[in-house]
């Protein structure tokens, strides 16, 4: 970094990657909670946990952090076993 341009850049990726980890780290917590609750079988429970995954994914999408077609893959995913489980 030897202009001054550049050590801006650095400060903007510094702050840039802990938001980007940050929000990663909602999305696995998210999702292991709600893999716990379907394998624990609790449908409300797990419909609960499907929304705030969902809310967190669309999030990410968002903010360019995962792409919309895999997000999406894995909502329906997600989806169709919380209905399997309250069916």
């Amino acid at each position: 970094a030897n202009t001054r341009s550049a050590l801006k850049r650095v400060r903007q990726n510094k702050v840039r990657n802990a938001r980007n980890r940050a929000l990663k780290s909602r999305i696995k917590g998210a999702r292991k909670a709600l893999v716990a609750a379907l394998d624990s079988g609790n449908g409300s429970d797990a419909e609960s946990r499907y929304r705030d995954f969902i809310s967190i994914v669309d999030r990410s999408v968002k903010a360019n952090l995962s792409h919309r077609n895999s997000s999406s893959r894995v909502k329906a995913i997600f989806s169709s076993r919380v209905k399997a489980l309250n069916s």
